[in-house]
């Protein structure tokens, strides 16, 4: 048996420089299809329309239809590994998944951590071959892992003891059916006689967001519909909760096990607020069409609806690019203030807050100097923009607060310390607990407003501001059942009020402990 991952890995930026002891990284982005020519064009496509979703590695294994699969898997961004060279090598592939991502367990630095993965299986003389792209993370023990400290090698580990007689998507479900977490997975499995099937399976909860749409008479499945839309595919629907769905030579079919049923649907709202694309669409209750950026235009404006009073205390909002902009596009039609772009996005870099190093996230005083270099790699900052203005630094969310209290330090130099008036204004309320589902956080001390006592005029002193407002939970909850028509608790929001949708006594010891259990 193998596990198959990259080779070398990318060392010479800046950013792994500093070591860490855990990786802290938020997510990844999958996309797959099934018996389409030259798969790797179309995947590559579509995985770069959702590079928000990963910038630490990416992958890709293809099917052709005869013999062993091929692989691609890099340290970089998708349009750094994805050469000519690689993708010619690919191109005999008819059927295959690529995954970008920030390593949740197990870090990218790593090349046996590189997805996806592929596992060959021999019985009684017949090789079956099984390739898995994962967006999210289980929760369960790392038990008997072969080859990677990822948890994504658990489904891998399972199926060998599955029933070769048995449907794949029986199979499969028998690979995953014991396990928890969060997963929004793609497979692809080439059986003991040659039949190639492409899987799809999402968690009862649908913590993580899959869809599909056709695509040259077959199917491609993506993390976001932003990356069906820049292939030109046609969208069809989201994969819905506790649903696997297999495509092969035998058509199209949906398996919805009995077991995954009526389960409470819990979408990671922080994929709204923060991390998917603004371009994709969300789920709603009644199918209608609905993306990204209206519900974070609803934030920013639900942000001025509860703190009026800002009109009086503010001449100028500034988002923070690209995160903040429609956040604080809705901020400002709400409550009739002018934007201000003293902050600009340059082209190709990263998002700070799951950059591939610690030093965004765990900069300590000494590394602030090296925090604010990157930061001026990611951000032009507009000489003079701001001067003799009361403004509003406008954000989506605060994690660490080391990113923004470097922001803060740069904005007041690149406007000669003459800005009136400094204020930090978030369009989601204070994260304080940690992630278990995807995005990597920890603990709760690293996390900036439990740092200041969940005290906001600790953390403006922190960040070197006059005052920081947070929206609140409510507003917050509002806000998404407004856009998707779905009830509040349809929403997992365990990062901002300690409520874990999946059974804390099947967490693995390191998750129990981080919050007291």
């Amino acid at each position: 048996m193998e596990i198959r991952g990259g080779k070398k890995f990318f060392k010479h930026s800046l950013y792994f420089r500093f070591r860490e002891k855990e990786r802290k990284k938020l997510m990844c982005g999958i996309i797959g299809g099934y018996n389409i020519n030259q798969i790797i064009l179309p995947l590559v496509a579509g995985a770069i329309r959702q590079q928000n979703r990963g910038h630490d590695s990416a992958g890709a294994v293809v099917y052709p239809k005869k013999g062993e699969p091929l692989s691609v898997t890099k340290s970089g961004r998708i349009g750094e590994i994805f050469t000519d060279a690689r993708i010619q090598r690919l191109m005999s592939g008819v059927t295959g998944v690529l995954q970008n991502k920030y390593a949740t367990t197990g870090g990218a630095q790593d090349k046996t951590n590189r997805q996806p993965f592929t596992r060959r299986y021999v019985y009684d003389g017949h090789t079956e071959f099984l390739t898995i792209a994962h967006n999210g993370n289980f929760t369960d023990p790392l038990v008997g892992m072969m080859e990677t400290t990822s948890d994504s090698e658990l489904p891998l580990k399972n199926f060998e003891g599955t029933d070769q007689n048995k449907p794949i998507e029986e199979r499969i479900f028998q690979a995953l059916g014991t396990l928890h977490g969060a997963f929004s997975l793609l497979f692809v499995h080439r059986g003991g006689q040659g039949k190639i099937s492409l899987v799809v399976a999402r968690d009862p909860y649908g913590f993580r967001p899959l869809c599909f749409g056709r695509y040259n008479g077959s199917y491609v499945f993506a993390s976001e519909s932003v990356a069906l839309s820049g292939i030109g595919c046609e969208f069809e629907r989201f994969v819905e909760p506790g649903e696997i769905i297999v495509v092969d030579e035998d058509g199209f079919r949906s398996y919805r096990p009995a077991l995954w049923q009526n389960f409470p649907r819990k979408f990671c709202i922080f994929e709204y607020i923060y991390f998917a694309h603004p371009c994709s669409m969300v789920e709603t209750s009644d199918g209608s069409e609905t993306y990204v950026w209206q519900i974070r235009r609803e934030l920013g404006k639900m942000l001025a609806t509860e703190n009026p009073w800002l009109e009086q205390q503010i001449d100028a909002l500034c988002p923070i690019p690209n995160s903040a902009t429609v956040h604080g596009i809705g901020l400002a039609n709400a409550i009739g203030l002018p934007l201000e772009n003293a902050i600009i996005r340059n082209e190709g870099s990263a998002r700070t807050f799951i950059a591939p190093t610690g030093v965004i996230r765990n900069a300590a005083e000494g590394e602030m100097e090296e925090l604010a270099l990157h930061i001026l790699r990611k951000f032009s900052f507009l000489p003079n923009a701001l001067i003799d203005r009361r403004a509003g630094l406008v954000d989506d969310s605060i994690v660490r607060g080391n990113t923004m209290r470097c922001i803060v330090g740069l904005l007041k130099k690149f406007n000669q310390n003459l800005i009136k008036d400094l204020s930090v204004l978030i369009a989601s309320e204070p994260i304080i607990n940690p992630c278990f589902y995807g995005i990597r956080i920890t603990s709760r001390e690293e996390l900036a407003y439990n740092q200041a006592e969940q005290d906001t005029e600790k953390l403006s002193r922190r960040l070197g501001v006059r005052q920081t407002v947070y929206l609140s939970n409510q507003g917050q909850s509002t806000v998404a059942s407004k856009c998707t028509g779905m009830c509040a608790s349809s929403f997992c929001q365990a990062c901002f009020n300690g409520q874990y949708p999946t059974p804390i006594e099947h967490m693995r010891s390191d998750y129990r402990q981080a919050i007291g259990v």
